[in-house]
């Protein structure tokens, strides 16, 4: 078996953002997606309520992200919230080409007026809004050949210029991981490009290896452990977390 794999990109976890950033970066490159279980074993696909975005002529992002700084109680980064607020409206127009089957009125999008939010902003399948979106999105991973899926695989240690050897000064510079097979071997998956893990879009288009950051969430799946975290805290980079970002519905 080989246990050496050489790719343009490394994505760890295969969420929305996981599989979104596949299918985008499939474009540039040999992409490898590491998945510790199936893919229907990730939070998205436990996902109810639907996704936030500015699609009414009444509303505005400025509403938005007053709304959900608001919600925050003051945790929320704002230029975090402003980041991807400002994108929410062409996001979900981009996972409905994806072929994403929101609810709609004669040909309308439906949207829904949930929590803390103050215009009806919530586009959704029904109550099963990340099953819809899993399914959209791993279609085009699934009959893509620059993707190449490890499912059932653990990310146990990320590869650093440091780790071996090659560190002189400056920024270390993350290379790749250390993956556990299912047959337990440890196999080596290099990046020549970005290693990314996540949970916003705009988190996966960062690069690790330019700025040694990764930016790491535990999902609300019991399996779903968020383990880029021990990945990161093992190696002394920064961890940033975001979960109270735009989570206000």
């Amino acid at each position: 078996m080989n246990n050496k794999y050489e790719f343009d990109y490394l994505i760890i976890g295969s969420g929305a953002a996981g599989l979104f950033a596949a299918s985008k970066l499939a474009a540039h490159g040999k992409v490898a997606v590491v998945n510790k279980g199936e893919f229907s074993e990730s939070s998205t696909w436990y996902a109810q309520g639907g996704i936030a975005g500015v699609m009414d002529a009444s509303d505005s992002i400025e509403n938005h992200i007053a709304d959900t700084i608001k919600a925050g109680s003051g945790l929320c980064h704002e230029d975090t919230v402003r980041n991807i607020i400002g994108r929410g409206t062409r996001i979900i127009g981009e996972l409905i080409s994806f072929g994403t089957a929101f609810d709609s009125d004669n040909g309308v999008l439906h949207l829904t007026h949930e929590a803390a939010h103050s215009h009806r902003r919530i586009a959704h399948a029904k109550d099963a809004t990340g099953k819809a979106l899993g399914e959209a999105l791993l279609a085009p991973v699934s009959n893509n050949p620059n993707i190449t899926a490890f499912q059932r695989h653990m990310a146990v240690d990320v590869i650093t210029a440091r780790h071996l050897g090659r560190y002189k000064q400056g920024a270390d510079r993350c290379l790749g991981a250390y993956v556990l097979s299912p047959d337990g071997e440890v196999i080596t998956i290099a990046a020549r490009k970005r290693i990314v893990t996540g949970i916003t879009r705009q988190d996966i288009v960062a690069s690790v290896a330019d700025n040694g950051v990764i930016e790491a969430s535990s999902g609300n799946v019991v399996d779903a452990r968020g383990p880029a975290q021990g990945l990161v805290d093992g190696v002394n980079r920064q961890l940033r977390r975001i979960r109270l970002t735009v989570c206000i519905g």
